[in-house]
């Protein structure tokens, strides 16, 4: 794999996000009195182990994963789909870690979200020292031990968001997003594990979630990005971006690696529709051509690396999801990153362990002086071989 590197003419990039990666911030949320109801300290380490413990191609739960230390869980129940749902969510039964988190955008998640608990008022002096008295339904509970207790309090909570719900509903007043534009997910709990299906099977969200915090993401290009496309330019192979994204950010990603200036000619841009709708001939031109694909199918991207490929390219792609296989097992080589999907990992000839592109610029000069060692080895054994046979020549000659 790594002496076929230093032959490859052409490197395929399967999206922007090969390319970028993403800084995260959390924004703590003030629950009771004025505090979070977690520590961000511990936020964070939730954060870490609910990235790690579900594997997704998902971009945020990769950034994430990027951002926040943690280690795979345990965990009696998830619901993985992000970008299916609007959220997903982990039920743990560990004692470090119990509870069932939720991470969704904050449009889907207010409606389940619990009302902050009221200011607690100060005890009299009766009071201090002692518990303070329960009456009715809290009374029963605090007699029938905690597990209970728990769930009286979420029936409780469950009741007071559907009273709001319905008073925003009687009253047709608008309610403003919580978590402001630039938050794009929220991180919500419960202190216990809970199902996260309904009766009938389907995902459900469960009620009186407790909000923890606000997660804003903004893509940046990786630091090492641009050494290693550099290196790839300046040895004399192209560069290409294949990408299912919009044009305007595959474009923003190949022109801030320096692959295309800001006034570029637009023939060196293509997008799926328009391979869509060409022939062959015109199809492989374009694959030729173009610098940057844009809103390509899995199917198509495969295409352009199978175009590529007919006209007697040395073909490298580097993917990180299932919608490149097609185009990694077209290739002459395939890499990926260690944190790619596992589709990705079983295809890939080479994993880069680090995540990191930092590597490729010294994989491709060891792959090429292997090559020309190789090749240095042959020519003398050429030489060799014709020396002597000048030599058979001549001797039957001088006969």
């Amino acid at each position: 794999a790594v002496e076929a590197l230093a032959q490859v003419s052409v490197i395929c990039f399967g999206r922007t996000g090969t390319l970028t990666g993403a800084d995260v911030q959390l924004k703590m949320i003030d629950w009771s009195d004025g505090n979070p109801a977690l520590s961000e300290s511990r936020t964070r380490q939730i954060l870490g182990n609910l990235s790690h413990t579900v594997r997704s191609d998902n971009v945020f739960l990769k950034a994430i994963q990027e951002h926040f230390s943690g280690s795979s869980r345990e965990a009696a129940e998830t619901a993985t789909h992000l970008s299916i749902y609007g959220w997903m969510a982990v039920s743990f039964t560990e004692a470090d870690i119990r509870g069932t988190y939720v991470l969704g955008l904050p449009a889907i998640l207010e409606p389940y979200l619990a009302d902050s608990p009221e200011p607690a008022e100060p005890k009299d002096a009766a009071a201090v020292g002692s518990d303070a008295q329960l009456t009715g339904q809290e009374a029963d509970e605090e007699d029938s031990g905690p597990m209970q207790r728990v769930g009286g309090l979420l029936q409780r909570t469950r009741q007071r968001v559907r009273d709001a719900v319905q008073r925003v509903t009687d009253e047709d007043t608008e309610v403003d997003e919580p978590a402001g534009p630039e938050a794009q997910l929220m991180l919500a709990y419960l202190p216990e594990p809970t199902s996260l299906s309904a009766a009938g099977g389907e995902r459900s969200l469960p009620d009186g979630l407790i909000p923890l915090g606000r997660l804003s993401f903004a893509e940046r290009m990786r630091s090492e990005v641009r050494q290693a496309v550099d290196t790839f330019t300046t040895t004399g192979v192209q560069v290409k971006i294949v990408s299912a994204g919009a044009p305007e950010a595959v474009h923003s990603a190949a022109q801030e690696v320096g692959l295309v200036s800001e006034g570029e000619a637009s023939d060196t841009a293509v997008t799926g529709p328009e391979l869509g709708r060409m022939g062959l001939h015109d199809f492989e031109q374009a694959s030729q051509r173009a610098t940057t694909f844009s809103l390509l199918t899995p199917q198509q991207k495969g295409e352009v690396v199978g175009a590529l490929r007919h006209k007697n390219q040395q073909v490298a792609m580097v993917g990180d999801s299932a919608d490149d296989v097609t185009a990694m097992d077209k290739a002459s080589l395939s890499l990926t990153l260690r944190g790619s999907s596992q589709a990705a990992l079983s295809m890939a000839d080479i994993v880069l362990l680090e995540d990191s592109f930092d590597v490729l610029p010294a994989v491709l000069r060891q792959g090429q002086f292997i090559v020309n060692g190789m090749l240095d080895i042959l020519k003398i054994n050429l030489s060799q071989i014709g020396y002597v046979t000048l030599l058979i020549i001549v001797a039957f000659l001088s006969k």
